[in-house]
C-alpha cells in the first residue's frame, strides 16, 4: 500500500507542477492542493486523497482556456490511474474488514455500521473515479486523432476575431476601440420636481 500512496503523491506533485508551469495557476491554489498529498502531521492512519485532488486540478483547469490540452490529458490519465489503483486497494480491505468483522460473533454493531458505510464509501467513489479515468483517456484518444493548434496559433485566432467583432461583449458602449472597459462620468440623475411639492 506505501508503493500505491507514494505513486499518488508522485504523479499528484507532477500535475501540480504542470498546473503552476504550464498553466500559470497561482501558487496559493497549487498549495491547497499539495495539502490534499501532504501529509503535515505525520498522522499513522494518513492516506493521501488522490481523488479529491483530480477532481480539484478538473476543476481548477475548466478556467484555463489556453492551456494545452493534450498535456493536461495526459496528465489527468496519470493522476486518476495513481488514484483509482490506491482507491481499488482500499476497497479491497475494506471489503476484507467486513468480512472479518461479520465473522467474529462478539463483534460490536456500532463497528459493523462503521465498516459497512466506509467499504460503501470506497465501492462508490472506486466507480466514479474509474468513471473519470476513463474519460481522461478517451480525451487522451480524441486530441490524438485531431490535435490542438498551437497555443500562438489560437491566441492570434481569438485576436482576429476580437478585432472583427465576431466575439467580444455584445454591447460596446464603456468599451474602447481595443475592448477596454472605459470609465464613463457619473451622471447625475434628475430630480423630480413633483414629488419634491407633495
Amino acid at each position: 500500500m506505501a508503493d500505491l500512496e507514494e505513486a499518488v503523491i508522485e504523479k499528484g506533485t507532477e500535475v501540480i507542477t504542470f498546473l503552476r508551469e504550464e498553466c500559470r495557476i497561482p501558487d496559493e491554489q497549487c498549495e491547497a492542493l499539495e495539502a490534499l498529498i501532504t501529509n503535515t502531521e505525520d498522522a499513522k492512519g494518513w492516506a493521501p486523497d488522490g481523488r479529491e485532488l483530480m477532481e480539484r486540478v478538473e476543476d481548477l483547469a475548466k478556467c484555463q482556456a489556453y492551456m494545452p490540452h493534450d498535456k493536461y490529458a495526459e496528465m489527468l490519465v496519470l493522476g486518476w490511474s495513481a488514484a483509482l489503483d490506491l482507491m481499488k486497494h482500499q476497497r479491497k480491505m475494506a471489503f476484507k474488514k467486513v468480512r472479518t468483522l461479520q465473522e467474529d460473533a462478539k463483534c460490536p454493531a456500532e463497528l459493523l455500521d462503521a465498516a459497512f458505510r466506509t467499504r460503501d464509501e470506497l465501492d462508490i467513489g472506486c466507480a466514479k473515479a474509474n468513471i473519470k479515468f476513463c474519460e481522461a483517456r478517451f480525451l487522451v484518444e480524441v486530441l490524438q486523432e485531431n490535435p490542438m493548434p498551437p497555443i500562438e496559433e489560437l491566441r492570434k485566432k481569438v485576436d482576429e476575431d476580437w478585432a472583427s467583432g465576431k466575439i467580444g461583449p455584445p454591447n460596446t458602449d464603456g468599451f474602447d476601440e481595443a475592448g477596454r472597459r472605459v470609465e464613463e462620468p457619473v451622471k447625475d440623475e434628475p430630480k423630480d420636481e413633483s414629488k419634491e411639492k407633495e
